[in-house]
């Protein structure tokens, strides 16, 4: 088998094409960890249909992007004199390079003239290489390898073939590998670029790091699975007793007409089994099957922040035997956002938010936060009587909405989108930028919507206004209508369902009050180091 050449030179690159977002990447889904049978599926067990590639991979990182092909993929390269990078990690803060702080503007090496275009001398590569042994029991279905997050740009390879590539620093790129993997030892090499297009949508106030900075794993999936699931609720008018409402999408590889069922629990606090709903799966449409249900609950334990109660939907993909295929186990909150009269209301009733702006992020390690590290924080937020985080400005890790779910945060979710420095020129109504725009909001609602926390979700943060932001917001409201939509932008956008401004005079507050919509704080400091910051 003949490996691929990756050629670095001057051609037109996909790292300075907006059009260019992805290649093979799969469309984005739920978060999901999928096991075996019931009764893993609700123990703390480590699911065996899943192999983490954190801890050491091999690593070379280059100051420049060289002028010719680079074949550092192949599975015969010599990567010997190569040292060890810990995943997930950024390289600045393992030896490589030197981080770069920036309030406004972006750091050398982007044309802030002339968007898309950056300097090859100043995009720096980080080059990764790992060797893995695939389990012996994972055959006959789909393979699939996720990366968490990486910063700015990631091509990927096994086994010496390209698999893809992928854009948005903040939200998971995930490649189904299947037909790369042989049995036994594996090779995935990647290469990270600090810059990218991507890069001028990503104008934050923070410290710029690069590097595979999330979880990175590969999962199995039988060769009929569930694909994904929406998961939500709706009252009565007193908001009593509620209806539990589920979209299901299942996926087949082949035209085999197996009979299965699905079969969707709901299991109280308690342990008590509240639902359990059974349907016989025959309306394929080629490989894909959607399966819609709706039934009623009496009186369910309502979540908010005081009191965040959490049921456990268990999604049961079974055979005509009742021999488990797959088990999906979810955590589901009943609640419904509504602004009605100017008020946020949470289950019918008022709110009030006492929020921060949060973000992801740790003075040793960057932008590789550990688990342990989100709850700590998680825990001083409820100590101190905070009730609400903005994800500013970006998703966060998976793992930080499912604290609040069981801690009680509101959530506002927002968009890897902000181009500070450019926002009277992009992304504006461009249309090559529309779809990169688009993307970053479907995605993060894509995977984040079945959290209960998630309260808002943001368009992003100062990018300015125009045509893509419509096309954004009504792209998102297609996928979830269960929130309303905030947006940083101007304070004027028709395109938020609040009104939104940051560091108000008491002044402009009182002229604001007079308006149709809502009003919450943006911002109204900053703390930089031992410095609080009123604006």
């Amino acid at each position: 088998m003949k490996a691929d050449k990756n050629d670095l030179g001057p051609k037109p690159r996909i790292w300075e094409d907006p059009r260019i977002f992805n290649i093979n990447r799969r469309p984005m889904t739920a978060t999901a960890v999928r096991y075996q049978d019931r009764a893993e599926a609700l123990s703390d067990k480590i699911s065996n249909q899943y192999l983490s590639l954190n801890g050491p991979w091999k690593f070379d990182w280059l100051p420049s992007i060289p002028e010719g092909p680079d074949d550092f993929f192949r599975q015969d390269y010599d990567d010997q004199s190569w040292s060890d990078i810990e995943v997930p990690g950024v390289w600045q803060l393992q030896g490589y390079g030197n981080p770069h702080y920036r309030d406004t503007g972006l750091p050398p090496g982007i044309d802030e003239k002339h968007p898309p275009r950056i300097d090859p001398q100043q995009n720096s590569l980080g080059r990764y290489r790992k060797n893995f042994t695939l389990p012996e029991d994972w055959h006959g279905g789909a393979i699939f390898l996720h990366f968490g997050a990486v910063q700015a740009a990631l091509q990927v390879w096994v086994n010496g073939k390209k698999v893809g590539y992928s854009q948005d620093s903040r939200l998971p790129a995930e490649f189904e590998i299947t037909e790369f993997l042989v049995p036994g030892e594996n090779l995935v090499s990647a290469l990270v670029f600090r810059f990218s297009d991507g890069s001028y949508l990503e104008d934050q106030d923070m410290w710029f790091l690069n590097g595979i900075f999330r979880d990175v794993y590969l999962y199995s999936t039988p060769p009929t699975r569930i694909e994904d699931f929406y998961l939500r609720c709706d009252f009565d008018p007193a908001y009593r007793d509620a209806k539990f409402l589920a979209d299901v999408v299942l996926f087949k590889v082949g035209s085999d007409d197996q009979d299965l069922r699905l079969i969707i629990e709901l299991i109280d606090l308690n342990g008590k089994q509240v639902i359990s709903r059974q349907e016989k799966i025959t309306d394929w449409e080629g490989s894909i099957c959607k399966i819609k249900i709706e039934e009623p609950v009496k009186e369910p334990a309502k979540w908010s922040a005081e009191d965040p109660a959490l049921y456990t939907v268990l999604l049961n993909l079974v055979d005509g035997a009742g021999n488990t295929i797959e088990v999906i186990p979810v955590k589901f909150g009943f609640r419904v956002v509504e602004i009605i009269d100017r008020q946020i209301l949470l289950n019918g009733k008022p709110i009030l938010i006492k929020g921060v702006n949060r973000h992801d992020f740790d003075p040793r390690t960057g932008y590789a936060v550990t688990t342990e590290s989100m709850e700590e924080q998680v825990k001083l937020l409820k100590k101190f009587n905070v009730n609400a985080v903005r994800t500013a400005h970006y998703p966060n890790d998976p793992y930080f909405y499912e604290l609040c779910d069981r801690y009680g945060l509101y959530v506002m979710d927002e968009a890897n989108l902000e181009s500070h420095r450019f926002v009277k020129h992009l992304p504006r109504g461009k249309a090559e930028w529309r779809d990169a725009v688009v993307s970053r909001g479907t995605r993060m609602v894509m995977r984040d919507r079945n959290h209960p926390s998630i309260i808002f979700w943001s368009l992003g943060n100062e990018a300015g206004q125009g045509e893509n932001f419509r096309y954004m917001r009504q792209a998102m409201l297609e996928l979830d209508q269960t929130r309303p939509i905030h947006y940083e932008g101007e304070h004027t956008s028709p395109n938020s369902d609040v009104l939104s401004t940051m560091y108000p005079s008491p002044e402009f507050l009182e002229k604001l009050a007079q308006g149709d919509k809502p009003r919450r704080f943006g911002k109204a400091g900053e703390i930089i180091g031992k410095w609080v910051w009123p604006k």
